[in-house]
């Protein structure tokens, strides 16, 4: 499924150079976007050799950088820096016309890069998002409250009473983010410099989520507990979600129809879309602790209020 994830992966991949390129060979680069950068040099077999010594060298460096730094602005400068080094150290591997040919390529690359933000910019998100959450109200809360009400007899009264206070934690941390995201909503890039100021929302977002992290554990481990009831009652509408799933993306692609058209046909991407199918067998399950959240009186405690 083509999504904004992808296209923001898609980004980053455009965004690639030839020392990156280097540690995975040439053959996820060929398609309908052109060659490979390692066909573009036409490199010897001694060149590639020693291309790939210097990936290997560098890919402990990249990694230490991901793995030890948690502050997104450094760790980002810090590989920024790294790659301009590693660049450098591949440069001395080249000939002069085969320079040139780096430099080429990589300007082509940064102009690709700019027309895609150019496109994404003009999309309109703002309006994606109000008609992806119309269709969510009218067409796929109130199936799966329903199919909520079904599992409520089956839970035991402690568990309900537990639920009950997971919720408003929930629902407090949801509010605590968004009220963050909302406050640098509009400072995410620096005008003058042009660099990324998500620096600050992130490690504010990242305090919320270790605030409740106990709670969303907690959550969890119930989801787990009552996971066979709910994969039943998620089994009984598998055709809606499957319907739900295509509607979703067919709003998605309206809106970024000319992206997608001009970028996602990139195979480059491929190797995200693995990992991220693989990374998201390891996540928990957030549908499940969500549907598990659901509050069935919600409907009848509103009524009250407006009496």
């Amino acid at each position: 499924m083509r999504s904004i994830k992808f296209l923001v992966a898609l980004f980053a991949a455009v965004l690639m150079t030839i020392p990156t390129f280097a540690q995975r060979g040439d053959k996820a680069h060929k398609g309908k976007r052109g060659p490979g950068m390692m066909q573009v040099l036409d490199l010897t077999a001694e060149q590639e050799a020693k291309a790939k010594s210097i990936a290997e060298a560098y890919r402990p460096k990249f990694d230490a950088i991901r793995d030890q730094e948690t502050n997104r602005e450094v760790a980002r400068e810090k590989t920024k820096q790294l790659r301009a080094e590693q660049e450098a150290e591949f440069k001395k591997i080249l000939t002069a016309d085969q320079i040139a040919k780096l430099d080429a390529h990589k300007a082509e690359r940064e102009a690709s890069r700019k027309a895609f933000q150019e496109k994404v910019k003009n999309v309109d998100k703002e309006g994606m998002k109000g008609e992806m959450k119309t269709y969510k109200d009218k067409n796929i809360k109130p199936v799966l409250l329903e199919q909520r009400k079904k599992l409520e007899p089956q839970i035991s009264a402690a568990d309900q009473a537990e639920i009950k206070e997971l919720r408003v934690a929930m629902k407090a941390a949801k509010k605590e983010i968004k009220a963050v995201k909302d406050k640098y909503k509009d400072t995410r890039t620096d005008a003058a410099s042009g660099k990324r100021k998500g620096s600050a929302a992130h490690t504010q977002i990242k305090a919320v989520k270790d605030k409740y992290a106990e709670k969303y554990e907690a959550a969890q481990a119930l989801a787990e507990k009552y996971d066979a009831q709910i994969t039943a009652l998620y089994s009984e509408i598998e055709g809606k979600r499957t319907q739900w799933e295509s509607d979703m993306t067919d709003i998605k692609e309206d809106y970024f129809g000319e992206v997608i058209e001009e970028f996602g046909d990139d195979p480059r991407a491929e190797k995200w879309r693995n990992k991220k199918e693989t990374a998201a067998k390891r996540k928990p399950n957030k549908d499940k602790v969500a549907f598990l959240l659901m509050d069935v009186n919600k409907k009848e405690k509103k009524g009250e209020r407006r009496k």
